[in-house]
């Protein structure tokens, strides 16, 4: 019990004495207080007023979309890729392929 208290008694000590450094490490620091950074003006202002938009670049990504618009418009799911693909003509790599070739292939079977 004794050895307790006195390794109580010390860290409370050390508590103290940590919390006046501290505080007197705050109270000396007067250092000027910064200004707000300006803010910088953002790169499409100069060009135009819009913010740039998210252009899709290839046809998977526009297909992506239109997949989405679609979907949120009430279509099923299925359909909505059906159509999507369609649209944009990647329903045609699906039509001649026999899907257990294209499984071989990837492993290099055929």
């Amino acid at each position: 019990e004794r050895i307790w208290q006195t390794a109580y008694e010390k860290s409370q000590q050390y508590y103290m004495k940590e919390m006046r450094k501290r505080s007197s490490v705050k109270g000396s620091n007067s250092a000027p207080q910064r200004k707000a950074p300006a803010r910088a003006a953002p790169r499409y202002a100069a060009r135009s007023t819009a913010p740039p938009s998210k252009k899709p670049r290839n046809a998977h990504s526009m297909m992506h979309m239109r997949y989405k618009e679609l979907r949120k418009s009430g279509m099923a799911t299925k359909e909505a890729m059906k159509t999507a693909r369609a649209e944009y003509g990647l329903d045609k790599a699906d039509e001649g392929m026999d899907p257990s070739r294209a499984v071989g292939q990837m492993f290099g079977l055929m």
